[in-house]
């Protein structure tokens, strides 16, 4: 003999029923309720991919070496303009003629290759 009866919900405030329940009467409720519910969502799906990326990151053997002395691009030329203004100077003046004869080299090249056609 079973002595045990389930007690049912029959009022209809769970699942579906129950959010359409609350939609219909307090829609300001549901639209509360969904905004954190879509939140925690959310916060799970940062949460795994977070966890996801560590442990890939965690196979990870290859660590490259930064230039960190500040002596490349933009900091190294204005340090050396800082440092040493004479010789940035020389520099400046190198490189605006390498730059022009390059300048001068593909304007011939072009009118070459169209004196050519």
């Amino acid at each position: 003999e079973c002595t045990f009866t389930p007690r049912l919900n029959t009022s209809g405030t769970s699942g579906v029923e129950g959010k359409l329940h609350l939609a219909i009467q307090n829609p300001e409720l549901y639209a509360l309720w969904l905004k954190t519910h879509e939140a925690q969502k959310e916060a799970q799906r940062k949460a795994a991919t977070a966890a996801h990326a560590e442990k890939e990151n965690a196979e990870c053997t290859f660590t490259p070496r930064l230039n960190t002395s500040g002596t490349s691009g933009v900091e190294g030329k204005l340090h050396l303009a800082i440092q040493n203004p004479e010789l940035y100077a020389l520099w400046l003046k190198t490189h605006e003629a390498q730059k022009e004869a390059q300048r001068k080299a593909a304007t011939a090249a072009h009118a070459e290759k169209e004196n050519a056609e």
